[in-house]
């Protein structure tokens, strides 16, 4: 094969080349382009749209080829955004990539708390009945991101006291964006919160597609639960989801372009505030560097 015989620097400039559906093709054509195929510079950073489906709405990843896809190289991989997913890819994605540490989730067919949960490790290293959310499998994770779909409904049914045990079981876990529609209760995730020995020291944003349940008591509780809080977003306008077939920038970029007002928010100058349901609103909390106060500015 003339491509074997290729200078190994030339071999490496052609194989950087190929994405990862040829990767996982060309690794069974010989050991020596395993070796340059599985090299984990490849499969660090992944983005992962399934194949085209023959019939009407988003396409879905099928389990079995993405564990083709990515199994043999899953320990390797540090950020995947992903396209059309279901609860058992977002499971496997979460137990087998072990050093996960960013995940964007763009559409889905269904979207719950099964995702999430996991069998409870007992104390002999095995499994029990009983299941929740794992923070050995999160544990490592630093950005989490929902994305719904314009071109279908894109309600997931994410619940509030799952959203709290995320939170709590991911100590490095700084972002977290839910722009899709989902009903977080707002007091169920303050008491999830509380109850918690693990507050979410690292979360630094929190963005909700929802205005529902929530009250200036609220933010003020959650800013006062999560120290490293700097901003909370709710964004009704989210909700409706964005076109994940052409959207090419950064969902906190497509974000920002829905933002309306913003709040400053003070500790020593409670918010006192009712939120319109339909208005959409960033809470940031002043830093040591800003002068304490409590303002509206409106974005263009």
């Amino acid at each position: 094969m003339v491509l074997l015989s290729l200078p190994s620097e030339v071999l490496w400039q052609i194989v950087s080349f190929l994405d990862i559906t040829d990767l996982s093709v060309l690794r069974f054509v010989s050991t020596k382009l395993r070796t340059y195929a599985d090299h984990p510079s490849h499969w660090k950073d992944l983005q992962l749209r399934p194949p085209p489906s023959s019939t009407a709405g988003i396409s879905l990843w099928n389990l079995n080829d993405l564990k083709d896809l990515i199994g043999p190289h899953a320990s390797h991989t540090r950020s995947i955004k992903i396209w059309g997913v279901r609860d058992t890819v977002v499971r496997f994605l979460i137990t087998r990539c072990t050093h996960l540490q960013e995940l964007t989730i763009c559409g889905w067919a269904t979207l719950s708390d099964h995702a999430f949960r996991f069998p409870a490790t007992n104390s002999t290293g095995g499994t029990s009945g009983t299941s929740g959310t794992s923070g050995g499998h999160l544990a490592g994770l630093r950005r989490l991101e929902f994305v719904g779909a314009t071109q279908q409904s894109n309600y997931t049914a994410l619940g509030a006291n799952t959203l709290g045990r995320i939170l709590t079981n991911c100590p490095d876990l700084s972002e977290l964006l839910l722009g899709c529609q989902v009903h977080i209760h707002a007091q169920t995730l303050i008491e999830e919160l509380k109850k918690s020995s693990r507050p979410p020291l690292s979360l630094r944003s929190l963005t909700l597609a929802t205005h529902r349940t929530w009250s200036a008591p609220h933010i003020t509780h959650l800013f006062d639960l999560c120290p490293s809080l700097e901003q909370i977003g709710l964004l009704p306008a989210a909700a409706s989801g964005c076109d994940v077939g052409k959207d090419s920038s950064s969902v906190q970029r497509w974000l920002a372009d829905t933002h309306s007002l913003k709040l400053e928010h003070s500790p020593e100058s409670p918010i006192a505030l009712d939120l319109p349901l339909d208005q959409d609103m960033v809470i940031y909390r002043p830093t040591c560097n800003t002068t304490q106060r409590t303002h509206f500015c409106t974005s263009h």
